[in-house]
């Protein structure tokens, strides 16, 4: 088990879908997303609620949950802070970069467009200090996020954790 992250183009609201009755698999493979966040990351997409499908763009493993939350503590690292601080004190960083990807949960949820863009501008901003500071494998994460944020963002679509 562990994190996955799709970039969907061209999105469309849908009508409701019925989920019990799909068998999961076929749900999984339909192309249809249920579009939610917890209470207090709803802010993070807005552009777009209930059921969606899109063009899929981009999607790739991020690895296990433990290991994400360890890329945060990275993303974090490179604002010389840790992920605890900013979970603790939300309003003291929410206008810091990477702060709507840090402080989020690390197995669902969604990105818009519009948090996209600044998301992509962070990971842009601090893409040298990145290069130097975070190992091999979260740089490659780096980069993979970086272009996922992009293309959400350039192309008004979404970035679907799952």
């Amino acid at each position: 088990m562990g994190l996955d992250v799709t970039v969907l183009l061209n999105v469309q609201q849908v009508a409701e879908v019925d989920t019990y009755s799909m068998h999961l698999q076929s749900f999984e493979n339909s192309g249809t997303y249920l579009i939610h966040n917890l209470e207090y990351v709803k802010d993070r997409c807005t552009a777009f609620q209930g059921y969606c499908v899109g063009d899929e763009a981009m999607s790739f493993y991020v690895r296990s949950y433990t290991d994400y939350s360890e890329y945060r503590q990275s993303l974090a690292g490179l604002l010389s802070t840790t992920a605890e601080e900013v979970w603790d004190n939300p309003e003291t960083y929410k206008d810091n970069e990477f702060y709507e990807q840090i402080c989020f949960p690390d197995n669902e949820g969604t990105f818009d467009h519009i948090v996209s863009q600044r998301l992509y501008n962070a990971y842009v901003n601090n893409s040298l200090n990145a290069l130097l500071e975070l190992d091999k494998e979260d740089y490659i994460l780096y980069i993979k996020f970086k272009d996922a944020f992009q293309l959400a963002a350039e192309g008004k679509g979404i970035v679907v954790y799952y």
